[in-house]
């Protein structure tokens, strides 16, 4: 995600990652989100969505783009950072 976010930050966008649930399906916790972060170094690029409002996706973790007004430019998951960044490329172009 760190890749991401240096590629698109010159336009003004930037990447967050939100959490909403742990791999077994249940809400996620703080101790959770904090242990994602940790372990993939978002820092402050993931948020905890304990109250299930992105679930809708049916993933476990949702990737937003915001622009510089605070738009979400892009909403989805992906399984790579190669999966990710193409899409993204994909719906700016649009």
């Amino acid at each position: 995600m760190n890749e991401l976010q240096a590629a698109f930050s010159d336009l003004g966008l930037r990447i967050l990652v939100v959490i909403s649930a742990m791999p077994s399906g249940s809400l996620a916790t703080t101790a959770y989100c904090q242990s994602v972060r940790d372990k993939y170094q978002l820092a402050d690029m993931a948020v905890c969505d304990p109250t299930d409002g992105f679930q809708v996706y049916g993933k476990n973790a949702l990737t937003l783009l915001v622009d510089a007004h605070g738009r979400i430019v892009y909403k989805g998951v992906g399984t790579s950072i190669e999966s990710l960044e193409v899409k993204i490329t994909k719906r700016l172009a649009e």
